[in-house]
């Protein structure tokens, strides 16, 4: 074993998967340093923590993530900690958090106790996070107003409801994000770690402070929605809330990956950036259901390519603002929301956000290319083929466009496709094996060939190879 094993005073367990992953998370979250000795199925294996991080691991001549991951699939055994006496060299680099979740994942798969895909017909079994009682009571009676959907408990902070989650295997969990005792965020972070179980957000958060959403939706929640107001239509409230949970409650959350963000520090003064024409390369990047989740890992990775980038969303446009603001933080590019009752000419070196949720349209004056998304909700199938028909309209040549298809519970119309196939324009999808909601990504390779299939954490590679190509 490791040389910087210190003989000294330490406790001896048993060793059940969950067991030490809860000793793992709660070594890192209180940023000690620590050996842990690990012997299960014959064989004896070796962690290493330092200052809160996993730094080494290593299973007879296997080291670093490997090991690491060899020894969290033993079935049983025991473990030992030891204080650490000298500086361990790393072998690990990805952070603990990522480690622990890819952990969990491999003893679902093994035990084959992951969570099935849910269809319409499941009885949903929901546990309701919020420190208001009152609240609670509303959300149960417009919850369980559905015949297939079931409130199986309620907790009023994170540390309660991770006992009540561990105790009543929910389908699906709606968490609040201010609570006392332990808040939403880090209870999130427990709950992806040791019980990954869909995560829907309800909070009566302002739209200002929307970053806090993004944070969590990159911390693994699927979806946001406001809590329920008293002089918001009850019925129009309700339907909302079920449809959202019905949504939320399909997502294959075991393929959630969380991405590691760095800041950008962006030039305080302005730049000028020239106008697209109908002559230039555009991206189209069209998400479902799961999207934001995604788009947070490719967005900050794209280059300027030269080009306009459109991303195209199925959510509300109130919150385009604030996750424009959010990714403008962590990408050199210049990420703009357009909203309804205005229009945006297009630039190069830029990113338009805008949902789909409205007819969006382009159109072309004195080869000066504009975005107007519309006044009425049409619809998803309505929105996309408009939407599809007026960029092909006006990015005649193939090699312009650039369509993406990631996460989504919807299919992509038939219209739509065989419009972007009949132009012959490049076409990345997302491996529907990697999305939450594989659907949309489906919908487009079905009974088809060709475009370029890859995770989502590729794609930005995918996509500099076309672009340059």
């Amino acid at each position: 074993m490791n040389s910087a094993l210190s003989k000294s005073e330490g406790f001896q367990g048993t060793l059940s998967n969950i067991q030490l992953i809860d000793l793992l998370q709660m070594t890192c979250l209180s940023r000690i340093s620590m050996n842990i000795k690990v012997e299960g199925e014959g064989k004896e294996g070796l962690i290493q923590i330092f200052n809160g991080n996993i730094v080494h691991a290593e299973s007879g001549q296997v080291k670093g993530e490997e090991a690491f991951f060899e020894i969290m699939s033993w079935k049983g055994g025991n473990f030992q900690t030891f204080s650490m006496t000298d500086v361990p060299t790393p072998t690990i680099e990805k952070n603990w958090e990522f480690l622990l979740i890819e952990a969990t994942k491999m003893q679902d798969e093994t035990s084959k106790s992951g969570r099935a895909y849910q269809t319409d017909d499941s009885l949903l079994k929901i546990l309701i996070v919020d420190d208001s009682k009152l609240i609670c009571k509303k959300m149960q009676e417009m919850i369980e107003s559905d015949p297939q959907l079931k409130v199986i408990g309620t907790a009023q902070n994170g540390k309660e409801a991770l006992k009540k989650i561990s105790k009543l295997d929910p389908d699906l969990i709606t968490l609040d994000i201010n609570m006392p005792v332990m808040s939403g965020g880090t209870a999130l972070k427990h709950i992806m770690i040791q019980s990954p179980c869909p995560v829907l957000i309800i909070s009566s958060i302002e739209e200002k402070d929307m970053s806090k959403v993004m944070d969590f939706i990159r911390l693994g929640a699927v979806d946001f929605i406001p809590k329920p107001k008293p002089d918001d239509n009850v019925e129009s409230q309700r339907e909302k809330l079920i449809s959202k949970i019905k949504l939320a409650a399909k997502a294959n959350v075991h393929k959630f990956k969380r991405c590691k963000l760095s800041p950008q520090n962006k030039k305080e003064q302005a730049v000028d950036h020239p106008s697209l024409s109908s002559g230039d390369r555009s991206i189209i990047i069209v998400a479902g259901m799961g999207g934001f989740a995604e788009c947070i890992k490719i967005i900050p990775n794209l280059n300027a390519y030269s080009c306009s980038i459109i991303l195209a969303l199925w959510h509300n446009d109130l919150f385009l603002g604030s996750f424009a603001e959010f990714l403008n933080g962590y990408t050199e590019i210049n990420i703009v929301p357009v909203r309804k009752g205005g229009k945006q000419r297009l630039l190069k070196n830029c990113c338009y956000l805008c949902s789909l949720e409205r007819e969006i349209i382009l159109t072309k004056d004195n080869n000066t290319i504009e975005l107007i998304p519309g006044e009425e909700d049409k619809g998803w199938e309505s929105s996309l083929n408009t939407f599809v028909h007026s960029v092909c309209e006006i990015f005649t040549q193939a090699s312009q466009l650039v369509w993406i298809f990631l996460s989504g519970e919807e299919k992509i119309p038939e219209k739509s496709l065989n419009t972007i196939l009949s132009r012959k324009c490049h076409l990345v999808v997302q491996d529907p094996k990697t999305s939450l909601y594989p659907i949309l990504p489906e919908s487009c390779l079905k009974g088809r060939s060709g475009g370029v299939v890859v995770p989502s954490e590729r794609i930005p590679e995918a996509l500099t190879k076309l672009v340059s190509g």
